[in-house]
Protein backbone atom coordinates (compact mmCIF):
# COMPACT_ATOMS: atom_id res chain seq x y z
CA UNK A 1 0.00 0.00 0.00
CA UNK A 2 1.76 4.11 -0.30
CA UNK A 3 1.80 5.97 2.42
CA UNK A 4 2.07 9.73 2.39
CA UNK A 5 3.25 10.72 5.87
CA UNK A 6 4.44 13.70 7.46
CA UNK A 7 8.24 14.29 9.53
CA UNK A 8 7.57 15.73 13.16
CA UNK A 9 6.67 19.59 13.32
CA UNK A 10 9.78 21.65 12.64
CA UNK A 11 10.22 25.61 13.63
CA UNK A 12 10.17 27.83 10.66
CA UNK A 13 13.75 29.39 9.80
CA UNK A 14 13.41 32.80 8.39
CA UNK A 15 14.60 32.58 4.80
CA UNK A 16 17.09 35.33 5.17
CA UNK A 17 18.43 34.34 7.96
CA UNK A 18 20.33 31.09 7.01
CA UNK A 19 22.91 30.70 9.69
CA UNK A 20 19.92 29.93 11.89
CA UNK A 21 18.52 27.43 9.28
CA UNK A 22 22.36 25.91 9.40
CA UNK A 23 22.09 26.05 12.78
CA UNK A 24 18.67 23.87 12.54
CA UNK A 25 20.19 21.58 10.16
CA UNK A 26 22.76 20.71 12.72
CA UNK A 27 20.34 20.02 15.51
CA UNK A 28 18.55 17.79 12.72
CA UNK A 29 21.28 15.56 11.36
CA UNK A 30 24.35 16.67 13.67
CA UNK A 31 27.20 19.09 12.94
CA UNK A 32 30.08 16.27 10.95
CA UNK A 33 26.85 15.91 8.65
CA UNK A 34 26.61 19.62 7.48
CA UNK A 35 29.56 20.70 5.85
CA UNK A 36 29.95 24.83 5.36
CA UNK A 37 33.61 25.01 4.30
CA UNK A 38 33.41 25.08 0.73
CA UNK A 39 37.34 24.15 0.78
CA UNK A 40 35.38 20.50 1.16
CA UNK A 41 33.25 20.17 -0.49
CA UNK A 42 34.60 21.45 -3.59
CA UNK A 43 34.37 18.62 -5.86
CA UNK A 44 30.65 18.60 -5.31
CA UNK A 45 30.65 21.72 -6.82
CA UNK A 46 31.99 20.58 -10.42
CA UNK A 47 30.35 18.59 -12.77
CA UNK A 48 33.03 15.44 -13.76
CA UNK A 49 34.47 17.01 -16.71
CA UNK A 50 34.92 20.74 -14.56
CA UNK A 51 33.19 22.51 -17.70
CA UNK A 52 30.56 23.76 -14.63
CA UNK A 53 31.23 25.13 -11.47
CA UNK A 54 27.82 26.13 -8.78
CA UNK A 55 27.64 28.29 -5.40
CA UNK A 56 26.45 26.53 -2.19
CA UNK A 57 25.82 27.70 1.28
CA UNK A 58 26.62 23.91 2.32
CA UNK A 59 26.93 19.87 1.92
CA UNK A 60 24.29 18.17 3.72
CA UNK A 61 24.70 14.08 4.27
CA UNK A 62 22.00 13.19 5.87
CA UNK A 63 22.20 9.20 6.87
CA UNK A 64 18.30 8.02 7.05
CA UNK A 65 15.06 8.68 5.06
CA UNK A 66 13.44 10.42 7.91
CA UNK A 67 17.05 12.69 7.80
CA UNK A 68 16.64 13.66 3.97
CA UNK A 69 12.88 14.53 5.12
CA UNK A 70 14.30 16.88 8.30
CA UNK A 71 16.66 18.62 5.96
CA UNK A 72 14.02 19.13 3.44
CA UNK A 73 11.15 20.56 5.63
CA UNK A 74 13.78 22.76 6.92
CA UNK A 75 15.02 24.11 3.72
CA UNK A 76 11.81 24.64 2.07
CA UNK A 77 10.71 26.34 5.08
CA UNK A 78 13.87 28.44 4.34
CA UNK A 79 12.94 28.74 1.11
CA UNK A 80 16.46 27.62 -0.02
CA UNK A 81 16.78 25.40 -2.83
CA UNK A 82 18.54 22.07 -2.45
CA UNK A 83 19.90 20.49 -5.24
CA UNK A 84 20.57 16.59 -4.95
CA UNK A 85 23.18 14.39 -5.55
CA UNK A 86 24.65 10.85 -5.68
CA UNK A 87 28.04 10.08 -7.12
CA UNK A 88 28.50 13.29 -8.87
CA UNK A 89 29.53 11.17 -11.80
CA UNK A 90 27.30 12.94 -14.65
CA UNK A 91 28.27 14.51 -18.14
CA UNK A 92 25.45 16.96 -18.42
CA UNK A 93 25.97 19.26 -15.55
CA UNK A 94 22.28 18.83 -13.48
CA UNK A 95 24.26 18.10 -10.53
CA UNK A 96 25.69 21.01 -10.03
CA UNK A 97 23.76 23.56 -7.56
CA UNK A 98 22.76 27.21 -8.35
CA UNK A 99 22.72 28.33 -4.51
CA UNK A 100 21.06 26.92 -1.77
CA UNK A 101 22.65 23.54 -0.44
CA UNK A 102 24.18 20.36 -1.98
CA UNK A 103 22.18 17.05 -0.48
CA UNK A 104 24.03 13.87 -0.65
CA UNK A 105 23.01 10.44 -0.69
CA UNK A 106 26.21 9.01 0.22
CA UNK A 107 25.20 7.98 3.43
CA UNK A 108 21.96 6.03 2.61
CA UNK A 109 24.43 2.77 1.27
CA UNK A 110 21.94 -0.12 2.46
CA UNK A 111 20.69 -2.75 1.12
CA UNK A 112 17.70 -3.26 2.40
CA UNK A 113 16.44 -6.82 1.35
CA UNK A 114 17.72 -9.12 -1.17
CA UNK A 115 14.46 -11.50 -2.30
CA UNK A 116 15.78 -13.62 -4.41
CA UNK A 117 12.14 -16.06 -4.32
CA UNK A 118 10.53 -12.47 -5.97
CA UNK A 119 13.28 -11.33 -8.07
CA UNK A 120 14.16 -8.41 -6.28
CA UNK A 121 16.46 -6.15 -4.07
CA UNK A 122 14.95 -3.25 -2.26
CA UNK A 123 17.85 -0.65 -1.98
CA UNK A 124 18.77 2.43 -0.81
CA UNK A 125 19.65 5.56 -3.56
CA UNK A 126 23.31 5.83 -1.78
CA UNK A 127 24.53 2.21 -3.15
CA UNK A 128 26.83 2.25 -5.76
CA UNK A 129 25.97 0.71 -8.59
CA UNK A 130 28.79 -1.68 -8.92
CA UNK A 131 27.50 -3.38 -5.20
CA UNK A 132 24.29 -3.57 -6.10
CA UNK A 133 25.19 -5.80 -8.94
CA UNK A 134 27.50 -7.88 -6.60
CA UNK A 135 24.66 -8.24 -4.19
CA UNK A 136 22.88 -9.93 -7.54
CA UNK A 137 25.18 -11.78 -8.11
CA UNK A 138 25.82 -13.18 -5.15
CA UNK A 139 22.63 -15.13 -5.05
CA UNK A 140 22.95 -16.26 -8.55
CA UNK A 141 21.16 -13.09 -10.14
CA UNK A 142 21.64 -10.19 -12.40
CA UNK A 143 20.68 -6.49 -12.40
CA UNK A 144 21.56 -5.69 -15.37
CA UNK A 145 22.05 -1.77 -15.47
CA UNK A 146 25.80 -1.63 -16.43
CA UNK A 147 27.32 1.64 -17.55
CA UNK A 148 30.93 2.70 -17.11
CA UNK A 149 30.53 4.43 -13.89
CA UNK A 150 29.66 1.84 -12.36
CA UNK A 151 32.37 1.43 -9.91
CA UNK A 152 31.28 5.09 -8.60
CA UNK A 153 27.75 5.59 -9.54
CA UNK A 154 24.76 5.65 -6.92
CA UNK A 155 21.36 4.06 -7.78
CA UNK A 156 19.72 7.27 -6.58
CA UNK A 157 21.49 8.82 -9.78
CA UNK A 158 20.32 6.39 -12.67
CA UNK A 159 16.92 6.25 -10.79
CA UNK A 160 16.44 10.06 -10.82
CA UNK A 161 18.27 10.36 -14.96
CA UNK A 162 16.57 7.37 -15.76
CA UNK A 163 19.49 5.93 -17.39
CA UNK A 164 19.57 3.41 -19.86
CA UNK A 165 22.98 1.12 -19.68
CA UNK A 166 24.51 -0.69 -22.12
CA UNK A 167 21.87 -3.55 -21.96
CA UNK A 168 19.02 -1.45 -22.48
CA UNK A 169 17.91 -3.31 -26.04
CA UNK A 170 17.12 -6.37 -23.73
CA UNK A 171 16.42 -4.64 -19.94
CA UNK A 172 14.80 -1.40 -21.07
CA UNK A 173 15.77 1.92 -18.90
CA UNK A 174 16.31 2.04 -15.29
CA UNK A 175 12.28 2.75 -14.80
CA UNK A 176 12.00 -0.44 -16.67
CA UNK A 177 13.64 -2.26 -13.59
CA UNK A 178 11.79 -1.10 -10.83
CA UNK A 179 9.21 -1.64 -8.96
CA UNK A 180 8.13 1.07 -6.08
CA UNK A 181 10.22 3.57 -5.00
CA UNK A 182 10.24 5.81 -1.77
CA UNK A 183 10.65 9.37 -2.18
CA UNK A 184 11.19 12.73 0.35
CA UNK A 185 9.19 15.47 -1.27
CA UNK A 186 10.46 19.04 -1.13
CA UNK A 187 8.37 19.79 2.00
CA UNK A 188 9.87 17.40 3.62
CA UNK A 189 6.45 14.96 3.90
CA UNK A 190 8.00 10.81 2.65
CA UNK A 191 6.00 8.82 0.02
CA UNK A 192 6.54 5.05 0.61
CA UNK A 193 5.73 3.28 -2.57
CA UNK A 194 8.23 0.44 -2.66
CA UNK A 195 5.48 -2.35 -3.26
CA UNK A 196 7.18 -5.25 -4.68
CA UNK A 197 4.38 -6.29 -6.49
CA UNK A 198 5.23 -7.81 -9.41
CA UNK A 199 1.42 -7.57 -11.38
CA UNK A 200 -0.01 -4.29 -9.79
CA UNK A 201 -2.83 -2.65 -10.89
CA UNK A 202 -3.87 -0.45 -8.14
CA UNK A 203 -4.31 3.28 -9.48
CA UNK A 204 -1.80 5.49 -10.22
CA UNK A 205 1.63 4.52 -10.66
CA UNK A 206 3.73 7.37 -9.23
CA UNK A 207 6.87 5.81 -9.78
CA UNK A 208 6.99 6.88 -13.13
CA UNK A 209 6.79 10.71 -12.05
CA UNK A 210 9.67 10.60 -10.45
CA UNK A 211 11.92 8.31 -12.38
CA UNK A 212 13.63 10.44 -14.97
CA UNK A 213 12.46 13.71 -13.06
CA UNK A 214 16.08 15.23 -12.14
CA UNK A 215 15.10 15.34 -8.40
CA UNK A 216 12.74 17.99 -9.26
CA UNK A 217 9.79 16.40 -8.12
CA UNK A 218 11.48 14.61 -4.83
CA UNK A 219 14.34 12.69 -3.84
CA UNK A 220 14.18 9.34 -4.07
CA UNK A 221 15.29 7.41 -0.81
CA UNK A 222 15.00 4.18 -1.59
CA UNK A 223 13.96 1.08 -4.32
CA UNK A 224 12.43 -1.77 -5.19
CA UNK A 225 14.39 -3.15 -8.30
CA UNK A 226 14.22 -6.01 -10.09
CA UNK A 227 16.61 -9.19 -10.36
CA UNK A 228 16.80 -11.28 -13.75
CA UNK A 229 18.35 -14.79 -14.65
CA UNK A 230 22.07 -14.54 -15.07
CA UNK A 231 23.48 -15.33 -18.39
CA UNK A 232 25.66 -18.07 -18.49
CA UNK A 233 26.84 -17.30 -22.12
CA UNK A 234 27.74 -14.38 -24.09
CA UNK A 235 28.97 -13.77 -27.97
CA UNK A 236 31.02 -9.91 -28.51
CA UNK A 237 32.14 -8.13 -31.73
CA UNK A 238 33.57 -5.35 -32.85
CA UNK A 239 32.57 -4.97 -36.24
CA UNK A 240 33.54 -1.56 -38.65
CA UNK A 241 31.08 0.09 -40.97
CA UNK A 242 31.15 3.24 -42.97
CA UNK A 243 28.72 5.02 -41.28
CA UNK A 244 25.47 5.71 -39.53
CA UNK A 245 23.20 4.54 -42.23
CA UNK A 246 24.58 0.45 -42.86
CA UNK A 247 25.06 0.67 -38.89
CA UNK A 248 21.22 1.18 -38.85
CA UNK A 249 20.54 -2.06 -41.36
CA UNK A 250 23.03 -3.64 -39.35
CA UNK A 251 20.91 -3.55 -35.76
CA UNK A 252 17.71 -4.40 -37.61
CA UNK A 253 19.60 -7.05 -38.98
CA UNK A 254 20.68 -8.26 -35.58
CA UNK A 255 17.37 -7.97 -34.01
CA UNK A 256 15.73 -10.08 -36.45
CA UNK A 257 18.27 -12.51 -36.37
CA UNK A 258 19.27 -12.29 -32.52
CA UNK A 259 16.40 -11.65 -31.29
CA UNK A 260 15.74 -11.15 -27.50
CA UNK A 261 19.65 -12.69 -27.20
CA UNK A 262 20.91 -9.05 -28.54
CA UNK A 263 21.86 -7.04 -25.34
CA UNK A 264 24.16 -4.37 -26.50
CA UNK A 265 24.53 -2.41 -29.96
CA UNK A 266 26.42 0.46 -29.61
CA UNK A 267 27.81 3.14 -32.54
CA UNK A 268 31.07 4.46 -32.03
CA UNK A 269 32.52 7.00 -34.60
CA UNK A 270 36.42 6.77 -35.18
CA UNK A 271 37.37 9.86 -33.15
CA UNK A 272 35.74 8.38 -30.24
CA UNK A 273 37.76 5.22 -30.62
CA UNK A 274 41.24 7.08 -31.51
CA UNK A 275 40.58 9.05 -28.29
CA UNK A 276 40.43 5.95 -26.91
CA UNK A 277 43.49 4.37 -28.30
CA UNK A 278 45.37 7.50 -27.47
CA UNK A 279 44.65 7.95 -24.27
CA UNK A 280 43.08 5.23 -22.48
CA UNK A 281 45.93 2.96 -20.60
CA UNK A 282 45.76 -0.97 -21.96
CA UNK A 283 43.92 0.09 -25.25
CA UNK A 284 44.65 -0.76 -29.14
CA UNK A 285 42.80 -0.86 -31.94
CA UNK A 286 41.89 -5.14 -32.38
CA UNK A 287 41.69 -4.01 -36.25
CA UNK A 288 44.83 -3.87 -38.34
CA UNK A 289 43.17 -0.66 -40.19
CA UNK A 290 41.49 2.72 -39.43
CA UNK A 291 37.52 2.88 -40.13
CA UNK A 292 34.77 5.37 -40.13
CA UNK A 293 32.62 4.30 -37.84
CA UNK A 294 32.43 0.65 -35.57
CA UNK A 295 29.75 -0.99 -33.93
CA UNK A 296 30.49 -3.04 -30.11
CA UNK A 297 27.58 -5.69 -30.30
CA UNK A 298 26.77 -8.42 -27.82
CA UNK A 299 24.43 -11.16 -27.68
CA UNK A 300 23.82 -12.61 -24.31
CA UNK A 301 21.69 -15.92 -22.92
CA UNK A 302 21.32 -18.67 -20.97
CA UNK A 303 21.62 -22.01 -23.76
CA UNK A 304 25.07 -23.27 -25.03
CA UNK A 305 27.64 -20.99 -25.63
CA UNK A 306 28.41 -22.80 -29.27
CA UNK A 307 24.28 -21.79 -30.16
CA UNK A 308 24.79 -18.36 -29.34
CA UNK A 309 28.13 -18.03 -31.25
CA UNK A 310 26.73 -19.53 -34.38
CA UNK A 311 23.75 -17.27 -34.01
CA UNK A 312 26.72 -14.07 -34.21
CA UNK A 313 28.88 -15.30 -36.80
CA UNK A 314 25.86 -16.29 -38.68
CA UNK A 315 24.53 -12.74 -38.32
CA UNK A 316 28.05 -11.39 -39.48
CA UNK A 317 28.29 -13.46 -42.27
CA UNK A 318 24.91 -12.08 -43.97
CA UNK A 319 26.26 -8.45 -42.76
CA UNK A 320 29.36 -8.93 -44.96
CA UNK A 321 27.22 -10.39 -47.65
CA UNK A 322 24.94 -7.21 -47.53
CA UNK A 323 28.15 -4.59 -47.73
CA UNK A 324 26.88 -3.41 -44.21
CA UNK A 325 30.28 -4.34 -42.38
CA UNK A 326 33.62 -4.22 -43.55
CA UNK A 327 35.45 -5.39 -41.02
CA UNK A 328 34.68 -7.54 -37.94
CA UNK A 329 36.56 -9.07 -34.63
CA UNK A 330 34.49 -11.56 -32.42
CA UNK A 331 36.18 -11.77 -28.65
CA UNK A 332 36.97 -15.60 -28.76
CA UNK A 333 37.95 -15.54 -24.86
CA UNK A 334 36.73 -13.95 -21.70
CA UNK A 335 39.98 -11.43 -21.96
CA UNK A 336 39.26 -10.47 -25.46
CA UNK A 337 35.45 -10.06 -25.19
CA UNK A 338 36.32 -7.68 -22.13
CA UNK A 339 39.16 -5.70 -24.30
CA UNK A 340 36.50 -5.11 -26.64
CA UNK A 341 34.42 -3.79 -23.86
CA UNK A 342 36.98 -1.75 -22.60
CA UNK A 343 37.34 0.56 -26.29
CA UNK A 344 33.22 1.44 -24.76
CA UNK A 345 33.57 2.08 -21.45
CA UNK A 346 36.72 3.79 -21.63
CA UNK A 347 35.05 6.36 -23.87
CA UNK A 348 33.17 7.84 -20.92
Amino acid sequence: MTTLTAPRDLPQTDARDHSALLDDLRQAIGDTYVVTNAKDFDARLIEDRGLRRGTALALLRPGSTEEVATCMRLCHAAQVPVTPQGGNTGLAGGGVPNGGVILTTERLNQIRQVYPTNATMTVEAGCILANIQAAADGVDALFPLSLASEGSCQIGGKLSTNAGGTAVLRYGNTRDLVLGVEVVLPDGRVLNDLNGLRKNNTGFDLKHLFIGAEGTLGIITAAVIKLFPKPTARATTLVACTGPEPALALYARMRGQAADTLSTFEYIDRLGLQMVIDHAPGCSDPMTEAHPAYCLIELTGNGAQADLDTRLESALEAAFEAEEIIDAVIGASEAQKDALWALRENLS
